[in-house]
């Protein structure tokens, strides 16, 4: 009759836990007793003991199976674009590696009781999306107890992240198009609430005119979130009799101010220009012209921070990754 675990655990005993923990050479939470290991051990040799080979392989391939929790704002934003090409890219690294993928959501005021000490050690690694000053605050004062966190499409001081060149994309792009000098004026569109990687944007987009087109021709103009508001109608006023390049910092704005220049019956790109931040892949297929925007590779962002998160499973200490942006030039401004 062959001798299994459980038989020297009741021999010995302790619970199969603690025999696994002692034939592997590894503590529990509670730690082993040097009086404990040694009754293990001897039971193991008195019943002459054997390790099933087989179950060790396939103990050994599940733990090559990667944990990973995605903590993220938009997990139930029903028209997230920055999901879905999360998403996407996530499923694409499923099926070339073992990984077992956890969401959950929080809101940024909650951040602190989402992400505990605790929850990290469940984990491989945390995968963490769309934080502010705030939690990113919280995160490197307690850096110690969440040493397993990745930060996507940020770049926070002292973790592993993947992060993009918002601010020089944006400048090449509102440089190249100053540098055609075809637009008589520049205008810079904010908004009275912007997340830090915008206000990147914007500054990217000042700059990079001033070094073009000096800084007369340049006008910001701070609007509300959707240019469809009654409050953003006295832009049209402003569009009308110069031709005018906008730079907005998000994607979707801009499609709407490029639906509705068109319905007020302005030519693009000849009298108003327009260009955007973060390809929209949901809605550019929508549009009547191609708008002219930047794409930040956030598919490869994703991998890349997936690829960070294996290699803290695998005991490395892997460092922060830029992904450069690309400018996709369309026909909503003359470039």
């Amino acid at each position: 009759m062959k001798i299994t675990m459980d038989d020297v655990a009741r021999e010995s005993g302790v619970s199969k836990a603690t025999v696994s923990y002692v034939l592997n050479n590894r503590q529990s939470t509670f730690g082993i007793s040097a009086k404990t290991a040694a009754k293990v051990l001897d039971t193991v040799k008195r019943l002459n003991y054997t390790v099933d080979q087989a179950a060790v392989l396939l103990s050994e391939k599940k733990n090559d199976i990667a944990s990973i929790l995605l903590l993220t704002p938009w997990l139930h934003a029903q028209f997230s674009d920055f999901m879905v090409r999360v998403s996407a890219a996530v499923e694409e690294m499923c099926r070339t590696h073992k990984l077992k993928i956890s969401y959950e959501m929080y809101r940024n005021v909650e951040f602190r009781k989402v992400l505990r000490g605790s929850k990290c050690k469940k984990f491989d690694a945390v995968l963490v999306m769309g934080s502010n000053e705030d939690s990113e605050s919280y995160c490197i004062r307690n850096h110690e107890k969440f040493h397993n966190v990745v930060f996507l499409n940020r770049n926070v001081n002292g973790f592993p992240c993947v992060y993009g060149d918002d601010e020089d994309a944006a400048f090449r792009l509102a440089s190249k198009v100053a540098a055609r000098n075809y637009y008589d004026r520049y205008l810079v569109v904010t908004h009275p609430e912007m997340s830090r990687l915008e206000r990147m944007r914007t500054i990217g987009y000042l700059e990079g005119l001033k070094s073009a087109a000096g800084s007369e021709q340049i006008v910001r103009m701070e609007l509300p979130r959707s240019i469809l508001s009654p409050d953003a109608e006295y832009l049209w006023t402003t569009l009308h009799g110069r031709r005018t390049a906008c730079f907005l910092s998000q994607y979707q704005p801009a499609a709407e101010l490029l639906a509705q220049a068109l319905r007020h019956g302005i030519v693009v790109p000849s009298e108003v220009g327009i260009a955007a931040y973060d390809r929209h892949s949901m809605i550019e297929p929508l549009l009547a012209k191609e708008l002219t925007t930047t794409d930040s590779h956030l598919e490869e962002m994703t991998r890349e921070a997936i690829r960070i998160c294996l290699e803290l499973k695998n005991g490395e200490h892997p460092q922060s990754r830029q992904v450069l942006s690309e400018t996709i030039s369309g026909n909503s401004m003359v470039m």
